[in-house]
């Protein structure tokens, strides 16, 4: 039963309810006296009242009128009760409506919610109403449907607790577009099976299949972007096809940074990793490859470029922990490639500790190979110091940064090795330019370390040249003994430092300790000039100790490094004076034969040692001293074994190895422990790093003497 407003029928009801006026009158009459009296009990009440009012007052006509008329229209309201009584939705008389009192309603409303209202109407009249009714609901349900499409929103607002939970057609319309929108985005990369999609051709891997790391993925295009958008991506593309690789991942970080998460595919993502890998930025690159699985852990492309990071970190065990979570995938890729350079990677670092050098190093050539990668490179250049010496490593520096032109690692090493090979003060200022680069990784800090160090080196070269042309040796001496303790200075610049203070020794007659800072020296020499003069100062100290034989084989050895004039005639002038100095001994010996025994064999022993001085001025202080006896003790009696032993424990070699392999040992070893490694460690660290290599430094010098490298 519907419920009629009165206000918009009134001018239909009127004129299609045709009731007689006695019927309305009698409703309408029956209707207020039923809600003055209430129920039928009412009725009863005033009957039992009656009869007790003309009880106890007397009889008179006017009262008796009055009791009779009011008596009469009381029945009258009963028996209308029953004419309307029942009509309602409430129930028995006069009740209510939808929980209402009836008072609340006009009588016309009332009326049209009486079911027996058939009763007093035609059935024309039934039929004019009913279709009346029906068209006044259908214009209601138009007029609703108009206004809530004019208050459509652009999207669909979320209902508040006091609406409704049911949807209009336009708001259900609405969230199912923009639900389906999502959706599209998160599983645009599925539809490519791996992430690649090349055209209109989907892609899979086969197990044998080797997915390309460094090719972009063109699900990427599938995503919702505004055209805007899209034209960075095009750019991007075009960009890391011409080789930008740095500015393709800067126009993709623009793109990613611009959308919202739940507007981003697996490929976009994926998509900046290789421009990472690209210019061998190891670590972005991991975090936007697990990004990009994380989002789809079907994207082998993903997972394959995320391994290719960790292999490349040398984060081998990670590497591996990643294969077994995604070794059942449902294409069927089973990372054979990447179990293989795992493998490779472990055989080297297994090598190169148990220090087998050369297997090492053949291992991680195969690695690169299969991975050209500048981290590998780095690791092959200490490799190549290692075993081949710095100017290998530093020619093989200065060819990969060709390839990888600003890798921080590589320009550390090129700077480092050229700071170590540096012999004189002009190849240390042409090490400064390597030196300014700028940054904040680790390898710039320790760029920024040599930088100081070389600078360091310039100014102590300096002050040595300075002493020296103001013939100050005792200074000289004093600044090339403290210098050579320096453990961040090269072998190469020790032995000029030697060199230096050799000729101080010379000068101030101290010829033992010349000789020895000259043997250490030329070991680490390789210029050709240099070395002939120093065998050239040897020969002359040998010479002021009557070492005949040992001055000319150094001037010989002078003259096949460097042949000069000034080396060709000391060679001829020791020449002379040996052989003066042996017919000299001769006519000694014929003279004073048969009674001065005891001191010509006292004087043929000194010269046959070499020590005995000639009567040329030089006092014999000078000429045996304390460098003298140590010279002597170590050519009389052979080292200690157990001493030896350890010596050769230090470096990590069995007794009894050859000399190449004490210097392979010692720079392996040396490169470990040098604090230069070690400079962003704690204090602690440090400081033991640096009393190892002490350690390390001091056993190499004695043990090298003694194995005669």
């Amino acid at each position: 039963m519907y419920i009629v407003e009165i206000n918009g029928l009134r001018g239909q009801i009127e004129r299609d309810l045709m009731m007689s006026h006695w019927a309305t009158c009698h409703s309408f009459f029956s209707l207020s006296v039923s809600n003055l009296c209430g129920r039928r009990g009412c009725l009863f009440f005033l009957c039992l009242v009656l009869p007790i009012f003309f009880f106890f007052f007397p009889f008179d006509h006017g009262r008796f009128i009055v009791c009779f008329s009011f008596f009469f229209l009381i029945m009258i309201a009963f028996v209308g009760s029953f004419c309307v009584r029942g009509s309602f939705p409430c129930g028995e008389g006069l009740c209510q409506m939808n929980g209402e009192d009836v008072r609340n309603y006009p009588a016309r409303v009332l009326l049209a919610h009486d079911d027996r209202l058939v009763q007093f109407l035609d059935a024309s009249i039934c039929q004019d109403w009913n279709a009346a009714v029906e068209e006044w609901q259908m214009k209601k349900q138009e007029e609703i449907a108009f206004q809530k499409q004019a208050r459509i929103p652009t999207c669909v607002e979320v209902p508040s607790t006091i609406k409704t939970g049911l949807f209009s057609d336009e708001e259900f319309f609405l969230l199912t577009k923009q639900l389906e929108n999502i959706t599209a985005a998160l599983s645009a990369h599925s539809a490519t099976k791996a992430g690649v999609h090349y055209g209109e051709n989907e892609f899979v891997y086969s197990p044998n299949e080797v997915p390309d790391l460094f090719l972009l993925d063109p699900a990427m295009h599938l995503l919702p972007l505004d055209e805007k958008k899209r034209r960075k991506c095009q750019e991007a593309s075009e960009a890391y096809q011409r080789g930008s690789y740095g500015k393709a991942a800067e126009i993709f970080s623009s793109v990613i940074d611009s959308c919202l998460p739940n507007m981003l595919n697996a490929a976009l993502i994926s998509n900046r990793a290789a421009c990472y890998l690209r210019v061998e930025n190891y670590k972005l690159s991991l975090r936007d490859a697990i990004r990009s699985y994380e989002m789809d852990n079907e994207y082998i492309l993903g997972v394959c470029r995320a391994l290719r990071s960790l292999i490349c970190c040398g984060r081998v065990a990670e590497a591996r922990q990643t294969i077994e979570k995604f070794r059942r995938n449902k294409y069927g890729y089973n990372f054979e490639r990447e179990i293989t350079d795992i493998s490779l990677y472990e055989k080297y670092g297994a090598f190169l500790e148990g220090n087998e050098h050369s297997t090492a190093l053949m291992h991680l050539n195969e690695l690169l190979e299969r991975v050209p990668c500048a981290t590998f490179e780095v690791l092959k250049v200490q490799l190549l110091a290692i075993e081949e010496g710095n100017e290998v490593a530093l020619t093989h520096v200065n060819n990969t940064l060709r390839i990888y032109t600003d890798f921080p690692e590589l320009l550390y090493w090129r700077a480092q090795l050229c700071f170590v090979e540096s012999a004189s003060m002009a190849e240390l200022e042409a090490v400064i330019p390597f030196c300014g680069v700028t940054g904040s990784t680790d390898s710039t800090g320790r760029l920024r370390q040599v930088l100081q160090r070389v600078q360091y080196c310039v100014d102590l070269c300096r002050e040595m040249e300075s002493l020296v042309s103001k013939s100050e040796w005792m200074c000289l001496i004093e600044l090339c003994s403290k210098s050579v303790k320096i453990l961040f200075i090269g072998d190469r610049l020790r032995a000029g430092i030697l060199a230096k203070r050799a000729r101080g020794f010379y000068e101030i007659k101290h010829y033992y300790e010349c000789m020895d800072d000259i043997d250490a020296a030329i070991r680490n020499i390789t210029s050709g000039n240099v070395r002939a003069e120093l065998l050239l100062l040897k020969a002359l100290s040998e010479e002021k100790l009557l070492r005949w034989s040992d001055a000319i084989r150094s001037a010989e050895l002078a003259m096949r490094e460097h042949r000069t004039i000034e080396t060709v005639e000391a060679w001829k002038r020791l020449c002379d004076r040996k052989r003066e100095y042996e017919w000299r001994k001769q006519q000694k010996q014929r003279f004073h034969l048969g009674y001065q025994d005891g001191e010509e064999g006292e004087e043929g022993n000194d010269s046959k040692d070499g020590s005995a001085p000639e009567r040329n001025g030089f006092p014999r202080t000078h000429v045996s001293g304390s460098g003298e006896n140590e010279r002597r003790k170590r050519h009389t009696r052979g080292p200690d074994h157990h001493v030896v032993t350890q010596l050769y424990a230090q470096l990590s070699l069995p007794t009894g190895a050859s000399a190449e392999r004490v210097k392979k040992s010692y720079r392996a070893l040396a490169m470990r422990w040098h604090p230069d490694k070690w400079c962003s460690a704690s204090d602690q660290q440090r400081k033991e790093a640096e009393e190892k290599f002490k350690i390390l430094k001091a056993a190499y010098e004695e043990l090298i003497c003694i194995v005669g490298g």
